[in-house]
Order: C-alpha cells, then sequence, then structure tokens
C-alpha cells in the first residue's frame, strides 16, 4: 500500500545512521523522517530538507531568538532551534547504491539487503526481516537456538567469575604467606643489623667504662708506687746525711749504690 509511513519498520532502522544529530550543550534538535511512495511536488531529487520558520499570522515577521537566548542555547540561527524535516522520495531513487544512505533508499523502494552491506542497521534490518518471514516452526527452533546460545553463555560467564573468584582468593592467600616469609626474613636480617650495631655501641661504651676503671686503678697503683719509691728516697737521703753507711742503706731501703750516690 502507499502512503506515508511516519512509523514504518524501515524509518526506525534509518534515523540518523545516515546524518548526525544535531545537538547542543542543552538539547538534541528534534528531526523529522517521512518516507513517501507516492509523487508528491515536483523536483528532480529523491531527498529534500525543510526547516520550520514561524511567521506571524497578523504582521507577516519571522519568530526570532534574541542574542541572548541564542547564546544561552549554544545556536547561532533561530532555525537550528526548530524541529527538521527529511522527505525520501523512495520511487524516484533509481541509482546504484553506493553509500549507507542509498543503501537505506534502495533497501526502502524494493525491499532487498545486500549480504556484503556495510550499512549501520541494516543488517539488523535484515535478521529481523528473516525472523518476520520465518514459519511458526522455524520461529521456534530459532528463538530456542538463541536462548541455548544465552544459557551457554551465562554458563561461561558464570564459570569465569567463579574461576576468577578462586584464583583471586588463592592468590591472596599465596601472596600473604609469600609477604609474611618475606617480611619474616626482612625483619631478622634488619633485627639482627641493629641488635649487632647496639651491641657494639653497649659493648663499647661498657669496654670504655672498665677502661676507665682499670686506668684509674692502675693509676692509682702507679701512684702509690711512686710514692713508696720517693718515701725510700726520702729515707736513704736521710740515713745518708746522718753518716750512716751505704751497705746499711741498701739493705734499710732497696736502693742501689748508684741510686743512693745520686741523692
Amino acid at each position: 500500500m502507499n502512503g506515508v509511513y511516519p512509523w514504518d519498520f524501515r524509518r526506525n532502522h534509518i534515523i540518523n545512521h545516515w546524518q548526525d544529530k544535531k545537538q547542543t550543550k542543552y538539547f538534541v534538535l528534534p528531526s523529522f523522517l517521512i518516507i513517501l511512495y507516492f509523487n508528491l511536488g515536483e523536483g528532480a531529487d529523491y531527498l529534500y530538507h525543510g526547516k520550520t520558520q514561524f511567521v506571524g499570522v497578523h504582521t507577516n515577521d519571522l519568530l526570532q531568538m534574541s542574542p541572548k537566548e541564542l547564546n544561552a542555547l549554544g545556536v547561532h540561527n533561530s532555525l537550528n532551534i526548530f524541529p527538521e524535516y527529511y522527505l525520501i522520495r523512495v520511487n524516484e531513487f533509481n541509482k546504484v547504491a553506493r553509500t549507507p544512505l542509498e543503501e537505506w533508499i534502495s533497501y526502502l523502494k524494493d525491499g532487498r539487503i545486500n549480504d556484503d552491506t556495510t550499512a549501520p542497521g541494516l543488517a539488523e534490518a535484515k535478521e529481523k526481516l528473516q525472523y518476520m518471514k520465518m514459519s511458526d516452526e522455524e520461529r521456534w527452533a530459532y528463538e530456542h537456538e538463541i536462548m541455548n546460545k544465552v544459557v551457554l553463555q551465562s554458563q561461561i560467564d558464570d564459570a569465569r567469575e567463579g574461576g576468577l573468584a578462586e584464583g583471586l582468593a588463592e592468590g591472596r592467600a599465596k601472596g600473604l604467606e609469600e609477604g609474611r616469609a618475606k617480611g619474616l626474613e626482612e625483619g631478622r636480617a634488619k633485627g639482627l643489623a641493629e641488635g649487632l650495631e647496639e651491641g657494639r655501641a653497649k659493648g663499647l661504651e661498657e669496654g670504655r667504662a672498665e677502661g676507665r676503671e682499670e686506668g684509674r686503678e692502675e693509676g692509682r697503683e702507679e701512684g702509690r708506687e711512686e710514692g713508696r719509691e720517693e718515701e725510700k728516697r726520702l729515707i736513704a737521703k736521710s740515713l745518708r746525711a746522718a753518716g750512716v753507711p751505704t751497705e746499711l742503706i741498701v739493705q734499710s731501703t732497696g736502693l742501689t749504690p748508684d741510686e743512693i750516690a745520686k741523692l
């Protein structure tokens, strides 16, 4: 049946596949695609584009957005914020489809889709059409196959997730054990080094203290020895001054005759 099909199945697949959406920071410009299967008007092209203008009924002036409003909406022209329309005159298309848009229009005209099509959405449209042409038995078999694939993929995903969780747990346990062993080894090495250093410092301090004490003791002993020697020399000097023979002074003080002679 010829006519205008604003919600045609094929129209739903072609929208936005042949021209990007015009959008701003704040909104998406609404577009309407009308597919014509009958002759409308006179023109040589198969694709026409139109924009909306609002004209005053009494004043015949064009409704324009203010510069502030245009700036707020991020556009430069009032026409860019009103709906736009695209007319596809299917019967006027008689070219060999070379672009994605032309492939779509060719499909709209004769209902055929090439197996090697690269037009966005056409492969999905072809699959949908094949499904719609199936008998009840073929459709049941097709849906059963799809369901089996879904179930199989779900099982694969579950197995993958389960394996991932198990592997993660094992990895954590192994990492914890290896980390503990490594930490223990490093701790021992560090503790040994610190203990050795602390032992050296403590031993050095204790050695210094003992050395000082031994030095003091030796100094006192040397002092006492020097005191005794000095006392012997004083006694010997007194005895010599009293005329005591040297042999008796040697016996009394333990000094040698040379040491006595030097007094």
